[in-house]
C-alpha cells in the first residue's frame, strides 16, 4: 500500500499503464470484451486500493460496462473498413487511457492519504 498520496499515484499510473497493455492485447481476441471486462474492474479496484478507496461493487460494474459499450462501439464503426485499423486501436487505447485517468482522479479525490 502506499504510504502518501504521491507514491499512490505514481503506483496507480503504474497500473493503468498495465490495464493499457492489457487492453491492446485482450481487444483483438476472440471473447475479448468479456475478458476486458472482467479486466477493467480488476484495475480499477486495484487502483482503487491503491488511494485506500473501497468502490462498491455496482461503481465498477458500472464503470466497467460503460466502458465495454464504448469498446464495442469503436471496433464495430472503425471494423468495418480495413484501412482503419491503425485508428480502432489508437481509439480503444486512448479509451481506456481517459477512463483509467478518470478513475485515478476519482479515487484521489476520495482517498484519506495525505
Amino acid at each position: 500500500m502506499a504510504a502518501t498520496l504521491k507514491s499512490a499515484e505514481t503506483e496507480a499510473r503504474s497500473i493503468l499503464q498495465q490495464w493499457v497493455e492489457a487492453s491492446a492485447v485482450t481487444q483483438n481476441t476472440p471473447a475479448g470484451g468479456a475478458e476486458m471486462f472482467r479486466v477493467d474492474q480488476e484495475m480499477m479496484g486495484r487502483i482503487a486500493a491503491v488511494f485506500e478507496v473501497t468502490p462498491t461493487p455496482l461503481e465498477t460494474a458500472t464503470a466497467a460496462w460503460t466502458l465495454s459499450c464504448m469498446r464495442v462501439t469503436l471496433g464495430a464503426s472503425l471494423s468495418l473498413n480495413p484501412w482503419a485499423v491503425a485508428a480502432r486501436l489508437e481509439a480503444m487505447e486512448r479509451t481506456t487511457r481517459k477512463t483509467g485517468e478518470a478513475m485515478i482522479d476519482l479515487y484521489r479525490s476520495r482517498s484519506p492519504l495525505k
